[in-house]
């Protein structure tokens, strides 16, 4: 005979064997049988029709069935092109950033060009130039909160008139700063005509600065960044629209901080793989919910 015990979160099945009975019974062992596996099966289409007397059970009906909800597929939509597209982004910074090396080298391995030749030059970043000319040190500019080495300091630039009579602006280096802000760096003059040598620099954007530039009447200014047409105006004569910044060995030359960029490809690309990874990461997220395989087993 069949029991059927009801336990408060499960049910249980006893089945009693019919040819354990005695031999009297025996006579109704196929129908205790067939009673027994109807009781059976009775049973277990009574604890799939009532899911609210099953808690904490799995239920077989609900996983494997692709039902994401369509808050998380709207949110995926929406969040997985922009990964994506940041990716290629970066890819794309990483190929710039390559041309703009590669023009470097090409460059570099160029003769140095006359100022005559370097103003009929219509891109001229990175071209090598010589001048001969003299400092104008009391007109000096130091660019603020340039760190180098780990210590704070100024990059110094002084305009440069040519023998031509022309002016430039000339990036002389790093020098290191005081604690105290008051008190300014006074670089070493350079006294004379000199021949230097010089690569022309051309900002690639404009600069992060951390305020503004003070806008006073004395020498030498601290700016937070270079503004060519405003020093134009402080000097009362036109100047050549680009920094010179020096080369090793130059007259005037102090620590040579500058580099020729500050984000190399290789961290572009890596920046790339990361925001790809994470688009991969979405999607497995995406289908694994969806799937029921992070889903709440209990139904």
């Amino acid at each position: 005979m069949a029991r059927l015990t009801l336990a408060p979160r499960e049910y249980m099945v006893r089945l009693v064997d019919p040819w354990s009975l005695s031999k009297n019974t025996r006579p109704l062992a196929k129908l205790t049988s067939n009673a027994t596996n109807t009781t059976t099966i009775a049973t277990f289409n009574h604890m799939k029709s009532a899911p609210e007397e099953m808690k904490g059970q799995y239920n077989p009906d609900l996983f494997m069935r692709f039902q994401p909800g369509w808050k998380l597929s709207v949110f995926v939509l929406l969040l997985l092109p922009c990964l994506v597209g940041l990716g290629y982004w970066q890819l794309q910074r990483a190929e710039e950033k390559r041309e703009i090396l590669a023009q470097v080298v090409q460059r570099r391995a160029e003769a140095a060009l006359s100022l005559e030749q370097l103003r009929q030059r219509a891109q001229p970043a990175y071209s090598q130039v010589k001048l001969r000319g003299r400092y104008l040190g009391e007109k000096r500019v130091l660019l603020d909160n340039k760190v180098y080495r780990g210590q704070f300091g100024y990059e110094v630039i002084e305009p440069l008139r040519a023998v031509s009579g022309e002016l430039l602006l000339v990036s002389r280096g790093w020098t290191a700063g005081s604690l105290d802000r008051n008190q300014l760096p006074e670089p070493e003059p350079v006294t004379g005509v000199v021949e230097v040598l010089g690569e022309v620099y051309v900002p690639l954007g404009e600069p992060f600065t951390l305020g503004s530039n003070e806008l006073s009447h004395g020498w030498p200014k601290r700016w937070q960044s270079m503004d060519v047409a405003v020093l134009s105006d402080a000097l009362g004569e036109p100047l050549y629209p680009y920094v010179i910044r020096l080369r090793a060995a130059s007259p005037g030359a102090l620590e040579l901080h500058w580099q020729d960029l500050n984000i190399q490809p290789e961290k572009h690309t890596a920046y790339a793989l990361q925001w790809f990874a994470m688009a991969a990461t979405l999607v497995v997220l995406y289908f694994a919910v969806a799937f029921g395989f992070l889903r709440s087993r209990n139904v």
